[in-house]
């Protein structure tokens, strides 16, 4: 999904930047609340990872030590709180990106553009000769 957004969000932001099309803006808003929905870290997600974990893979014992092991529900219940974890480390950057592309596109509007518009025109007159 990072390289989804390097090269089809980054032009957009760019071309958003410059031409300030409205449309630009609710598409980049879409995706991101759309890049949002799919990173969110899922209980149930984490659920039916664990589920079929070989009993090797599982949890069986409370902090670094193996001389106590925990029975088989708080071995699932460990195994999944490790699983949820996981969850949230893997679309950490994936949220992060998204929120900053929503949040540069509420903070854009302020910042103050340079255009060649507003250089002064110029008429032609020298103004030291006149």
């Amino acid at each position: 999904m990072l390289v989804l957004w390097i090269v089809v969000v980054a032009p957009l932001l760019v071309v958003e930047w410059r031409r300030k099309w409205p449309a630009i803006r609710v598409l980049l808003v879409l995706m991101a609340l759309f890049q949002l929905w799919v990173a969110q870290p899922s209980p149930y997600r984490a659920l039916r990872n664990v589920i079929n974990l070989p009993p090797g893979q599982r949890v069986t014992t409370l902090g670094e030590s193996d001389s106590v092991r925990v029975d088989d529900y708080r071995s699932g219940v460990h195994t999944l709180w490790r699983a949820v974890q996981w969850e949230l480390e893997e679309g950490a950057r994936d949220r992060m990106i998204a929120v900053a592309v929503l949040v540069w596109l509420a903070v854009s509007p302020i910042i103050p553009r340079r255009s060649s518009r507003s250089l002064k025109p110029d008429a032609g007159i020298d103004e030291a000769a006149a």
